[in-house]
């Protein structure tokens, strides 16, 4: 899924390995088939597919390039 790799771009982004954007001393993370979600600094941030709010940022873009804090 583009867009699913958090790093600000939805055209895939290259064989190199890189960081979600904007995320530092991630604890832990977890991805599906769509979207990512990772915990940092005691908030969770969620990438990838957004369709009908999956990822709990509060908004309904139809997807998130990069890690967007979800509301709680």
């Amino acid at each position: 899924m583009l867009g699913a790799l958090g790093i600000g771009t939805f055209d895939g982004g290259g064989p190199e390995p890189r960081s979600p954007v904007g995320l530092a001393d991630v604890e832990q993370i977890a991805c599906g088939a769509s979207s990512c979600c990772a915990a940092s600094a005691g908030e969770v941030y969620c990438w990838g597919d957004n369709m009908s709010g999956l990822l709990g940022i509060g908004i309904t873009p139809p997807r998130a390039s990069t890690p967007m804090r979800v509301i709680h």
